[in-house]
């Protein structure tokens, strides 16, 4: 069982929307996973092996008692940094009910918290709809328009 703190190998995703300041050898680098079940570990007696693994094997003694009694042995923690150089897509995620019924038992559904550390000058997070924007309009404005601000709520 782990008992010190480990380095963790961070993954990186490429996304259209990524910039260069994740990993500047990878362009357009949009997302760097830094704690998340398939990170491996960087160093030390549990080197090369993922944080999955040592959820499986060792249970509530890592994850803890509440983890387990929610989400089983599997680890729950998603932490990544993102370098937005472009508008990102449209972020919809399931609740469990929904997870488990579009992907089957043992799938579970996804909440989030943004903390935004750096923005460019007139950088927008959009959260929501406009209220009273239909759903006719909001394709049109979709189709037309790629920012689609009148029925965004910023």
């Amino acid at each position: 069982m782990i008992k010190q703190p480990v380095s963790l190998i961070p993954e990186y995703r490429e996304y259209v929307w990524g910039g260069a300041r994740l990993c500047p050898e990878i362009v357009p680098t949009a997302e760097a996973w830094i704690v998340y079940q398939g990170n491996r570990i960087a160093s030390g007696p549990y080197a090369g092996r993922t944080l999955a693994d040592i959820a499986a094997e060792s249970g509530a003694a890592f994850l803890g008692r509440r983890a387990v009694a929610q989400t089983g042995t599997r680890f729950p923690v998603l932490v990544k940094l993102l370098d937005c150089a472009q508008w990102l897509s449209l972020q919809v995620h399931p609740n469990d009910e929904q997870a488990a019924a579009l992907e089957g038992p043992g799938f579970f559904g996804k909440t989030e918290a943004w903390q935004v550390l750096e923005a460019e000058p007139g950088a927008k997070l959009i959260a929501g709809m406009q209220p009273g924007v239909s759903a006719v309009e909001l394709a049109a404005c979709v189709e037309n328009h790629p920012a689609c601000e009148f029925a965004l709520k910023e």
